[in-house]
């Protein structure tokens, strides 16, 4: 399957929310020709959603990648980060930067961070605001999808971690978007209703 990654334009300068294809694949007219890298934001350390970091920091050495560091042993672990199954052994060098430091970098948005293992043990998701909309949606990696959740059986995943995510993101709004890792956007309140892994 496919895997979704993010790009969020802010002025001249852009944020990256799980590499999976390299730059030279972002479609003409996303980002402007001086853009500039701030930073890359990771959901989680599997192949399928950090395959083309190092391409993304060959051309913006300078930018932060924030990743989790409970995850971080997977970067180095082929099997952990399922390169090993997928495309063949990868080990990824490079550095990373504890998560307190994301919210200090925006200027126009608020990013906030839910922490919702399951899928890895540092799967987090990314809360995302408009300092001037208002608008808000969820960047949830494998976390949550429209109708099923990410699945739990793979190197550091727990069913019973996956279940007490769901339970911590009861209370956000039902209007509020859900952007996957996967698959197509959804709301809180549609898997509220329709998921049938969701806690009520």
């Amino acid at each position: 399957m496919a895997s979704n990654m993010y790009v969020i334009c802010e002025g001249g300068g852009f944020y990256i929310v799980d590499p999976s294809v390299t730059p030279d694949r972002v479609p003409e007219g996303v980002l402007a020709d001086d853009a500039c890298l701030k930073a890359i934001l990771i959901t989680h350390c599997h192949y399928d959603h950090i395959a083309a970091v190092e391409e993304w920091l060959r051309r913006w050495p300078e930018a932060p990648v924030f990743l989790s560091r409970k995850d971080r042993p997977f970067l180095n672990d082929p099997d952990a980060n399922c390169s090993s199954f997928i495309s063949g052994d990868r080990i990824y060098s490079i550095g990373t930067v504890d998560f307190d430091k994301v919210k200090e970098l925006p200027e126009s948005f608020t990013i906030s961070l839910i922490e919702t293992p399951g899928h890895t043990p540092g799967s987090v998701s990314f809360l995302v605001r408009d300092r001037n909309s208002g608008e808000k949606a969820l960047l949830s990696g494998d976390f949550l999808f429209r109708g099923s959740i990410g699945r739990t059986d793979f190197p550091g995943g727990s069913y019973e971690q996956m279940m007490d995510s769901l339970e911590r993101i009861m209370d956000l709004p039902d209007d509020l978007p859900v952007l996957p890792g996967h698959g197509p956007d959804s709301t809180i309140g549609f898997e509220k209703r329709s998921n049938p892994y969701f806690i009520y």
